[in-house]
């Protein structure tokens, strides 16, 4: 029995040991039917031990030093240090059932040039039994790839990963479970955040010494992104768009993308999870303010910045350098900068997934078995939203557009049934309260491989489908103004609407539906020209926009059980109920009820 047991987790648990340049990271993930997608993590520690600070134990300070020492021979306190750490993760696999063949140990830059390499791999095949994949540049380039495409549903631009000992340069297009990179692979740069740092201090940090080093950065970073093949198409849809996309990864960077998050318009920022955080490449560059922030909280210990350790803080400097370089070497404009969550653990483990289950949305992923037949409730909702067509067609102006964000897959995760949330089945005094906060901080929030606006969505729309702004207390409606202020007021009332029309669809099939079960509602949603002498909108005259829907109870008993949800849903389009109020943005509703 106990056989069949280890047998059957052969294939459905993963342990993965990440030897990076400032500490290894131990895991195991489940990695079994669709939700190996989101790459559960069933077990993770990260143990503190820099194999780069092992070789380089002393920072010279002299300014006659302007070249980078020679790394020294990780020493055998360490590498014994690193063999308790591993025997230790060993027993633990043991106790999630996952036999040696599903132990992975990848050994990165600091590993691999350190001049010992040998003799570590050595020890630590030798104590565990374990095989240690010595990863080369392009394979360390192509594995980060992967784990940045694993963070989101579709990846096309410019990725970066800031190690410890190096950055690696890389083109990605990533789309429904293919990720191919440019003509040239990746590219490796022997400037990392503790590299630099170290390279800064020493004597490299300030005049002429400074000024060579830029200028070796700047030409290194332009043969790079020469060398990495990025397609000829890909350029001049980056010039029709306004500029490429730049994903970055790596603790450097993610330590760089949780200053940019203290410094955002939107204060206290929202949502804590660096994934899927987005910014305009022109507040991502503002390297002198973001600087100053860090030095104001350094002085402050009571104001820390988030996610921002005594380290990493240190290393603002180095990584501010290498964006001031990275700005000057690229040949075009930076659009918008996304910070991925995927690192080496995430991409080995996403590669080797099925193209199929890589392909999966997320959205679609997280939204799984939550309800009896969660599509047949997405088409009702997506029924409730108007198509770009007039009605009647003869009006030039062309209606609202209806914003990119609300997919069917994301749209799946606000109309499965009550019962599908678990953490929902609360009092009525935390239940908004509860959805407000569901990809924040409740069951959502481990769905790593999301973006920001999508959270804001989903958690705006959730919140509107169990009662709104009025059933959530002070300090939680202060949290939604915050998530509006970031989803911005057009897709805000939007959710307010789709959340409106969840909570009417969840009245009528509480429990989803089942297979063959006839709707007991059918909505059809259409824009139609109105007159309004206080909203005209531009040459139209007084014309404006009313969303008509169309509401159809199967019989006289579900439409009075829906009655109480129409009238929540008539709200708000009234004028008061606006994002911003009665001048803000929103549109009237006209319910048709049959």
């Amino acid at each position: 029995m106990a056989d069949t047991a280890v047998k059957d987790f052969d294939t459905k648990r993963a342990a993965l040991v990440d030897m990076g340049s400032n500490g290894i990271r131990l895991s195991i993930t489940d990695i079994s039917g669709p939700f190996a997608r989101l790459l559960p993590t069933l077990y993770t520690h990260r143990v503190p031990i820099s194999l780069y600070a092992a070789q380089h134990p002393s920072v010279s300070t002299s300014s006659q030093n302007t070249t980078p020492d020679a790394s020294q021979p990780i020493p055998q306190s360490t590498i014994t240090q690193i063999l308790t750490a591993l025997n230790h993760f060993r027993v633990i696999c043991e106790d999630f059932f996952v036999p040696s063949s599903s132990v992975r140990v990848l050994a990165t830059e600091a590993s691999r040039t350190a001049p010992n390499a040998s003799d570590l791999v050595r020890q630590i095949q030798d104590a565990t039994g374990w095989t240690v994949e010595v990863l080369a540049k392009e394979d360390e380039g192509r594995i980060g790839a992967w784990g940045v495409a694993w963070g989101f549903e579709r990846v096309k631009g410019l990725v970066m990963d800031l190690g410890g000992g190096s950055t690696q340069m890389t083109w990605v297009n990533a789309k429904e479970g293919d990720v191919r990179m440019g003509e040239g692979d990746g590219r490796s740069l022997p400037y990392g955040a503790a590299a630099l740092m170290k390279r800064l201090g020493d004597g490299e940090g300030s005049g002429e010494g400074m000024e060579k080093l830029r200028g070796e950065v700047v030409r290194a970073c332009k043969g790079a992104f020469e060398e990495i093949g990025v397609p000829s198409e890909a350029l001049k849809e980056a010039e029709r768009v306004g500029g490429l996309d730049l994903y970055l990864s790596g603790g450097g960077f993610r330590g760089w993308g949780y200053v940019l998050m203290s410094e955002h318009p939107v204060q206290p920022y929202p949502i804590p999870i660096i994934n899927g955080f987005t910014v305009p490449h022109e507040r991502f560059r503002d390297t002198e303010k973001l600087q100053a922030a860090v030095k104001a909280s350094q002085q402050n210990k009571m104001d820390d910045i988030f996610r921002v350790s005594e380290r990493r803080a240190s290393q603002v400097p180095a990584v501010a350098f290498l964006i001031q370089c990275l700005t000057e070497a690229l040949p075009m404009k930076i659009k918008d900068v996304i910070f991925g969550q995927g690192g080496v653990r995430e991409g080995a483990l996403f590669e080797n997934l099925g193209k199929e289950t890589r392909a999966l949305d997320p959205l679609a992923v997280a939204g799984e078995g939550r309800a009896v037949d969660w599509e047949a409730e997405s088409d009702i909702l997506r029924a409730a939203i108007p198509s770009s067509t007039p009605v009647p067609p003869t009006i030039t102006l062309s209606p609202p557009h209806i914003p990119e964000i609300f997919t069917p897959e994301l749209l799946g995760c606000i109309v499965p049934s009550k019962t599908g949330f678990a953490d929902l089945d609360g009092t009525k005094e935390t239940t908004a309260s509860v959805a407000l906060r569901l990809t924040t901080s409740g069951a959502m929030a481990k769905v790593l491989p999301l973006r920001h606006n999508q959270r804001a969505a989903i958690a705006l729309a959730l919140c509107a489908r169990y009662g709104g702004p009025e059933s959530l207390p002070p300090e939680d409606r202060r949290f939604l103004h915050r998530l509006q202020a970031l989803a911005e007021p057009e897709i805000s009332w939007w959710c307010n609407y789709i959340g409106a029309v969840a909570a009417l669809i969840s009245h009528l099939h509480p429990v989803g539906f089942k297979d063959g079960q006839k709707r007991r509602i059918n909505l059809r949603a259409e824009w139609v020209g109105g007159k309004d002498k206080k909203n005209a909108d531009a040459n139209e005259g007084n014309m404006r926009w009313i969303l008509r829907l169309r509401v159809n109870f199967e019989n006289e008993m579900w439409r009075e059980a829906g009655a109480k949800a129409l009238g929540g849903l008539e709200k708000v389009g009234k004028r008061k109920n606006w994002i911003g109020g009665r001048e803000g943005v929103g549109w009237k509703i006209k319910l048709e009820v049959g």
